[in-house]
């Protein structure tokens, strides 16, 4: 059997991984440029690094901007977490009248362009004085990612045996102890 030749394979992966990193090499050459050097019509390979940008946006309030986005983050991540786990729970294990009709129309609100919801729910959250809140941007952004945990919890609890639970039933647990000691570690993936 002939041996190929490696460099018919690091060749054309050494191009792949030139022309995928090429973007963040620009965008660091560019963050240690000034502000004229960015915005010349014919872009300059050489140039005086300066870190002025960087002392302008550590020196503007970052901590702040920071804060607030790691308030946003995991204020939604929790509240999609906390809802989309029960909810998913609730279509996996209970006969819900048109359920599947229900999981496909929550399924369908992500198939609209989110731009689309904006002006409805400004006009919500300003009837309910969340604007320009960081809970009116958590509800916002939990708005659209509920339906990506409700959709790939369902298929986790779709996982776990049904028989594990009515066990769990029949020894006296309740629907709450057999949710979150039973259901919830065995939906884990391993």
């Amino acid at each position: 059997m002939r041996s190929r030749n490696p460099a018919l394979f690091l060749i054309p992966l050494a191009i792949l991984l030139l022309v995928s990193l090429f973007p963040y090499v620009w965008i660091l050459l560019a963050s240690f440029k000034a502000r004229i050097d960015l915005i010349t019509n014919d872009p300059k390979w050489i140039f005086s690094p300066t870190a002025i940008n960087y002392l302008d946006v550590f020196g503007k309030g970052f901590d702040v901007y920071l804060m607030n986005s790691a308030i946003i983050g995991f204020g939604s991540t929790a509240l999609c977490v906390t809802i989309g786990t029960f909810a998913a729970y609730g279509f996996s294990r209970y006969r819900i009248p048109a359920g599947n009709h229900l999981f496909f129309y929550i399924l369908a609100t992500r198939l609209g362009p989110p731009v689309a919801y904006a002006l409805p729910m400004y006009l919500v959250f300003d009837r309910l004085g969340l604007v320009n809140t960081h809970m009116g941007v958590v509800l916002a952004h939990a708005t659209f990612n509920l339906v990506i945990v409700v959709w790939m919890m369902k298929s986790f609890f779709d996982d776990v045996p049904r028989e594990v639970e009515e066990a769990a039933y029949l020894d006296g647990c309740g629907p709450f102890r057999v949710f979150f000691q039973i259901a919830l570690p065995m939906a884990f993936p391993d």
